[in-house]
C-alpha cells in the first residue's frame, strides 16, 4: 500500500508539473513580445541621447 500510494503521489505531482509549465510556456511569448518591445523603447531614446550629445561635441 505505501509503494501504490508513493507511486500514485509521484505521478500527481508530475502530471501538475507538466500542466503547470505547459500553462508558463503558453504565457512566456507575449510577456516577451511586451517586454523586448519596452527594451528596444529605452534604448532607442537613450541612442537618441547619446546621440544628440555626440553632434553638440562634434
Amino acid at each position: 500500500m505505501l509503494v501504490r500510494r508513493r507511486y500514485t503521489e509521484s505521478t500527481d505531482l508530475k502530471t501538475r508539473l507538466s500542466k503547470a509549465r505547459e500553462e508558463t510556456e503558453s504565457k512566456l511569448p507575449s510577456e516577451w513580445d511586451e517586454r523586448n518591445h519596452r527594451n528596444f523603447e529605452d534604448l532607442k531614446a537613450k541612442w537618441e541621447e547619446v546621440k544628440s550629445e555626440v553632434d553638440q561635441v562634434l
